[in-house]
């Protein structure tokens, strides 16, 4: 089961979009309750307004006490086994919601002009393959709850309708190798001579899909970072100014040329495809 120190030791809870998903406000935190299993039972995830630390457990929703035998690696029930599904699936699914790295706010792409909803995106939906893996693997997650009687929130629920007509709509754009940080480039960039992280540059960005399914982060040109970087050669060195006004400064340290040899085609995803 996942340690939620751990999922959580990096990152910082975005308020606005704990309100968005669904979470309730205390004078104390923030917490948010996932019924599962015909509502036995409910999952709890608190984030504390004091010092942002995350609190989660399974509750029996009649008793309100907490299931232990989760924890319990000898317990191996169906019930508890579900219950242990249904919590790790939705700590994952807040973190990559509701959280920002804790060093997001050097690369963030919260930036008015390139924020859409996902409605908006399906009439403007060029996406890389490596998005459309990352798109597929949060709706097999959700439908996955379902299938085993679990049940989705109204914004999980929303998000998988949504993300599925997004997917059957999508242009898959083909990506050619380049030296050059450009549509669909792999790179490994510093800033500030923070730790090196990995990034693709991708045409627009979708709500909630923020890295690969190998965790490399999402960037487009819009953004100051993807506009500093966007053209630039292996080695070459950049800047930028951040939202708040302070500048920024990197290096492309490796231009990772992907494998353009997939497995997403027009006819298992009924879209079209186009060279960049």
């Amino acid at each position: 089961m996942i340690n939620v120190q751990d999922l959580f030791a990096n990152s910082i809870a975005n308020t606005e979009a704990l309100l968005r998903y669904g979470f309730k406000e205390t004078d104390k935190d923030y917490y948010y309750l996932s019924p599962f299993a015909n509502r036995q039972f409910t999952v709890i995830i608190k984030v504390s307004k004091k010092n942002g630390k995350v609190m989660a457990g399974v509750v029996d929703t009649k008793t309100m006490k907490e299931v232990k035998e989760i924890f319990d690696d000898n317990v191996h029930e169906d019930l508890i086994e579900l219950a242990r599904e249904k919590y790790d699936a939705t700590l994952l699914t807040v973190a990559r919601n509701c959280f920002d790295d804790k060093g997001e706010s050097l690369v963030s792409e919260n930036i008015e002009a390139d924020i859409r909803t996902l409605d908006e995106l399906t009439s403007a939906n060029t996406l890389l393959p490596l998005q459309v893996e990352a798109m597929n693997q949060e709706c097999e997650r959700l439908s996955n709850i379902l299938l085993n009687n679990g049940e989705l929130s109204e914004f999980e629920f929303r998000r998988l309708e949504q993300l599925s007509t997004l997917l059957s709509k999508a242009e898959i754009a083909v990506v050619s190798p380049s030296n050059t940080v450009s549509y669909g480039t792999e790179f490994l960039s510093s800033i500030n001579g923070q730790t090196p992280r990995a990034f693709v540059m991708v045409y627009r960005s979708v709500p909630g899909i923020l890295r690969s399914t190998d965790g490399e982060f999402f960037l487009t040109r819009k953004t100051p970072f993807g506009g500093a970087v966007f053209g630039k050669n292996e080695g070459e060195e950049f800047s930028f100014f951040n939202s708040e006004g302070v500048e920024l400064s990197g290096q492309i340290i490796e231009i990772m040329n992907p494998d353009i040899n997939n497995n997403y085609s027009e006819k298992s995803l009924g879209a079209k495809t186009y060279n960049n």
